[in-house]
């Protein structure tokens, strides 16, 4: 006997609270659209929406006082059910959703009447705040470990439910968590998911009238996504709605070859390998021997992980190094002291375990987290590696690291302090000394120079040591920004040098290189005697991380971008003759002319443009470099060269010789200091 389908006859919902100011206007769009609309008060206090609406031919359902979105939206299903409406499309009242696009969503529904119908914000708009584009990909990314699926935008609040499924679903959310929670429970109900582009508005900051409580309402979420992993992890099978598509017969889906295809396509995103292998990995520290493999199977399929890859990545920690380790941080984090020796007596057999369960629990968290992000970074390299797709658009520039790897190193700053990020650092140099080709690359033209004798491991040992130390430098920097940490600075040699009367009667040029925490001490120039104020010349690029290092608002820096050409020289001199500081990167020649003179054991091109214009304003010049000596402790070391004389037609190359030599000793002093990831040697013999 055939089923009777419900005719198509949609919904349009505006829930509402406190949204007088913009609500009529989306109300008039949206009846001019749809036949049927209903506007549902949650206990706003603005106004007196059915007089506010009356002769708008709408309907308004008011809840005495505001109980939530989620609430709101339950109100609406539960009267479209009552009037025999087949589906609800919702949309907010804010103004962000414009009413022009409930059509795509009546078509959507047309084409998929059991599908979740969800709207996909564009982002390329003004006023985006940055935490709906966190938001967006915090939910996407929960939504697709609990589900399965992937959502272009979860978060969005136009969407469109089928009314006969979504009621059966069990909806514990009542506030903006219900959004999140349909989501999960209609995709294990088998609704299928259908999206459409929509356009966006937000309001300029200051103006855009917003319910969401950024703790509250985040912890509800938090606690929500929680307990909706804890219940796919529950293996009582969910209730379906829709049925399965037809799938291949057993032969067809144990078929060897076929089913390790589908293993390695499946999941296969970088950030879905590295979420499979951090939890492979949390799961083969945890001391439950024997049962490894099945509690990975098993939370990676629950979960729709790549079950290849968390089996693949427990062999980095089988016995016995892993449990050693355990029981060592273990021991030390319950005794306060080294492990004494090996268990003689079942008390101590006992002990260790508790010791073992103790370290494991430290550990497990950590190792994943390590683990799931190098993983993640080598799977976006290699995938960002293989040929693009006909058509596509040229990537855009790549900036090492990314959000979530800055965020480990800030928490591991927070809970170690700097000893303990530093500690990370030995994993993901490791991973760049491994694996980015690159970075690579560009630091073995200066190891290759100075270290002439070493072999070819030898040479990688020395650029994963240079990436460690270019990574402490970094990390002191962003200690410094945030407070955490205050640095010491030996001033004296630079200060000696600034009581010299050539430099202490007028401006001078400051040669900087990339050595050191060059970037850390750039705030010491503003404590020099005299307080002049300082010029730097900085790509616009560079100029952001800079400008934030030197606090922004900071008077007394300048930034003069190279791309200005003679103008940005006339303007250096004119600064230098006023008595003022200008500073130049000494190493880099930002497309300007070069000289090659003798640097380590060769011929390297360095920019000559410092001492030209240090010749024009005939002022002196100082090389700066900044080496770490300490944990805490850095130092300042000064050289000082005289102005080119004008009559002179080799004095500029015999500045930039100079310089050279300077650096060069300094690298003799710091060998894995100076941060030259660029090939200098390269064309000049």
């Amino acid at each position: 006997m055939a089923t009777a389908v419900q005719p198509l006859r949609p919904l349009c919902v505006f829930p509402v609270y406190n949204h007088a100011a913009t609500l009529p206007p989306l109300v008039r769009e949206a009846r001019a659209r749809m036949a049927d609309v209903l506007v549902v008060d949650d206990g706003s206090t603005d106004a007196d929406l059915a007089d506010l609406l009356a002769g708008a031919d709408v309907t308004v359902v008011r809840h005495a006082t505001n109980r939530g979105k989620g609430a709101a939206l339950l109100t609406a299903l539960a009267f479209a059910r009552e009037h025999g409406f087949s589906h609800l499309v919702a949309l907010d009242a804010d103004g962000q959703h414009a009413p022009a696009d409930l059509p795509r969503f009546l078509e959507a529904i047309r084409r998929a009447p059991q599908a979740l119908v969800l709207g996909v914000r564009d982002f390329a708009v003004p006023h985006v705040p940055r935490s709906s584009r966190f938001g967006r990909a915090f939910s996407n990314f929960w939504i697709a470990i609990e589900t399965g699926v992937v959502c272009a935008d979860t978060q969005c609040g136009f969407r469109a439910y089928p009314v006969a499924h979504v009621s059966q679903l069990p909806l514990a959310g009542r506030r903006y968590d219900f959004e999140v929670e349909v989501l999960a429970r209609g995709f294990w109900a088998g609704l299928p998911l259908a999206e459409v582009p929509v356009a966006t508005w937000y309001a300029p900051p200051g103006s855009r009238i917003s319910h969401f409580h950024k703790v509250r309402d985040n912890l509800r979420l938090s606690r929500t996504h929680a307990r909706l992993v804890l219940r796919r992890l529950w293996p009582w099978p969910v209730r379906r709605l829709v049925p399965r598509a037809g799938r291949p017969a057993w032969r067809e889906r144990l078929h060897p070859g076929r089913l390790l295809r589908r293993l390695l396509r499946e999941h296969a995103s970088p950030a879905g390998l590295g979420v499979s292998a951090g939890v492979g990995t949390l799961l083969a520290v945890l001391p439950i021997p024997g049962l490894h493999s099945l509690a990975i199977l098993y939370v990676t399929t629950r979960l729709s992980l790549n079950r290849l890859m968390a089996l693949a990545i427990q062999n980095l920690f089988i016995p016995p190094f892993t449990p050693g380790l355990c029981i060592i941080v273990g021991h030390l984090v319950l005794h306060g002291q080294r492990l004494p020796s090996l268990p003689r007596t079942p008390a101590d057999v006992l002990g260790y375990l508790v010791e073992w369960l103790a370290g494991a629990l430290l550990l497990a968290p950590l190792l994943a987290l390590v683990t799931g992000w190098l993983v993640f970074l080598a799977a976006r390299r290699i995938q960002r590696g293989q040929a693009p797709d006909a058509g596509a658009r040229p990537a855009a520039p790549r900036r090492r690291g990314n959000a979530l790897g800055f965020g480990c190193f800030r928490l591991a700053l927070r809970l170690t302090g700097l000893r303990g990020a530093y500690g990370l650092l030995y994993f993901v140099c490791a991973y760049y000394a491994l694996f980015d080709r690159t970075a690579v690359a560009a630091a073995g033209a200066y190891v290759r120079r100075r270290f002439p004798g070493a072999g070819r491991l030898g040479r990688r040992l020395a650029v994963y040591r240079l990436f460690i130390s270019q990574g402490r430098c970094l990390i002191d920097r962003h200690a410094d920004l945030a407070g955490a940490r205050r640095f010491t600075f030996d001033t004296r040699p630079l200060q000696e040098i600034l009581q010299r009367p050539e430099v202490a009667d007028g401006g001078f040029l400051l040669l900087l290189a990339h050595a050191g925490g060059w970037q850390l001490a750039l705030p010491q120039l503003r404590r020099l005697p005299g307080g002049r104020p300082v010029s730097l010349l900085m790509r616009a690029a560079e100029s952001p991380d800079v400008a934030a290092h030197l606090r922004a608002g900071d008077a007394g820096f300048h930034v003069i971008p190279p791309e200005t050409g003679p103008a940005g020289a006339l303007e250096m001199v004119t600064r230098l003759q006023r008595g003022e500081i200008v500073s130049i990167m000494g190493d880099r020649a930002y497309g300007g002319q070069t000289v090659a003179v003798p640097f380590l054991g060769g011929r390297a091109g360095f920019p000559a443009g410092a001492f030209a214009i240090a010749r024009a304003a005939q002022r002196p010049l100082v090389a700066l470099f900044v080496p770490k000596t300490g944990v805490t402790r850095y130092g300042l070391e000064a050289v000082l060269f005289p102005p080119p004389a004008r009559e002179s037609r080799t004095a500029v190359r015999d500045g930039v010789r100079a310089f050279a030599e300077a650096l060069e000793q300094f690298t003799l002093r710091h060998p894995f200091q100076c941060f030259l990831f660029e090939d200098l040697w390269s064309g000049h013999g």
